[in-house]
């Protein structure tokens, strides 16, 4: 009983995990930025589910198939009539600023009632949330935890976040830490008119950034290393560093970096990532590619003589509590020969890409084996 508890939970978790049309814009002092494709990742996180299940023992697949049919019926309605596209995270930096400021946005239908709620997003935040302001003819709104004094005061609740409906198809979250701050306010009003209007200068360095191959759910990239320093205000520095130890080219070289990207592959077919880093130049990209082989020797390595390790990280995590070492080793014979190395002109690669459907069956087989 305890085993298809922790496959009901999986399997829950799975799909809700995924849940949390226009291209995203990207603020010009964006450093850093992430891309989500929710409704490719909720459905191929379905198609795993639907893989795992498929692997359970017979004993207990009946059961499982109906609480995850159960659970589609119930919500499988409300996940069209949201129709979430993508989500982005925005991470702005300038120069002598303490914190970044982030802001997420959410492409999807506010408006639309959600058949088990009875009513749409924007309706529920009017209610669920507070409303702080209006900015740019949207109103803002923020959960305000009790106890923190004045009507004005600290926000809590999503990181700190407020939150703003968008012409009925985005929700604009920015961080803040108090709304009575002007700066808050502005940054804001900032990412509303930026989403509303089309107004403010935009980031020239994320043109890739929703370009996600098939398997792609998730894409995380920065900016050029001479943008983010030209941001910070350091390129100068970093140009008079290399004058003073008479070495220019050793920091042209660092300037020269372009986008380091990592992208999340989730399907059916492959489970991994890819990282990338786009080195601005044949010789440095040689240094990257050599750091990468180590990486891979070191993961090598530990796959085979760390699945004792890995057992015990994985039982403390609670819904993980039942893999042991016999899933431990499983999962280390697939990691083994998961990792690739390469390198094309400037560009050295970083990938980690496991079979779905074998990691699935070997990790099942060996978490439900006769003898548990």
């Amino acid at each position: 009983m305890k085993k298809l508890m922790i496959a009901s939970a999986l399997v829950a978790a799975s799909v809700l995990f995924a849940g949390c049309g226009g291209k995203p814009k990207i603020p010009a002092n964006t450093v850093a930025a992430a891309y989500v494709d929710l409704d490719k990742a909720v459905w191929n996180t379905a198609d795993v589910v639907e893989t795992i299940i498929g692997e359970l023992p017979k004993e207990m697949r009946k059961e499982v198939e109906e609480e995850y049919e159960k659970f589609l019926d119930e919500h499988k309605k409300d996940i069209k009539a949201v129709d979430a596209e993508w989500a982005c995270v925005t991470v702005e930096a300038s120069k002598g600023s303490a914190t970044p400021d982030v802001a997420v946005v959410v492409k999807c239908d506010c408006k639309e009632k959600i058949p088990s709620a009875g009513v749409s997003l924007e309706e529920l935040a009017a209610v669920a949330l507070k409303k702080v302001d209006t900015i740019n003819g949207c109103d803002v709104y923020a959960y305000v935890e009790s106890g923190f004094g004045s009507p004005m005061h600290k926000i809590a609740g999503c990181s700190g976040m407020c939150i703003a409906f968008v012409d009925g198809k985005y929700i604009v979250c920015t961080s803040v830490k108090g709304f009575v701050n002007d700066e808050a306010k502005a940054f804001a009003g900032r990412m509303i008119d930026l989403y509303k209007n089309g107004k403010g200068e935009k980031s020239g360095d994320f043109g890739d950034l929703t370009d996600l191959e098939d398997d792609t759910v998730l894409r995380i990239q920065t900016a050029e290393v001479a943008t983010v320093a030209e941001i910070l205000g350091a390129k100068e520095q970093i140009e008079q560093f290399g004058k003073e130890i008479d070495d220019e080219d050793l920091t042209d070289m660092f300037l020269d970096i372009e986008n380091i990207t990592l992208d999340v592959n989730l399907s059916d077919d492959v489970l991994g990532f890819v990282y990338k880093v786009d080195a601005g130049s044949r010789e440095f990209a040689k240094v990257v590619e050599s750091s990468f082989n180590v990486a891979k020797f070191a993961c090598r390595v530990y796959s085979s003589v760390g699945p004792a390790a890995l057992s015990d990280a994985l039982s403390k995590v609670p819904l993980l509590s039942g893999i042991d070492g016999q899933t431990a080793k499983a999962i280390s014979k697939h990691a083994r020969e998961a990792v690739e190395v390469d390198r094309s002109g400037s560009t050295a690669t970083f990938t980690v890409e496991l079979d779905t459907e074998d990691l699935i069956e070997d990790v099942v087989e060996a978490l439900f084996s006769e003898g548990k």
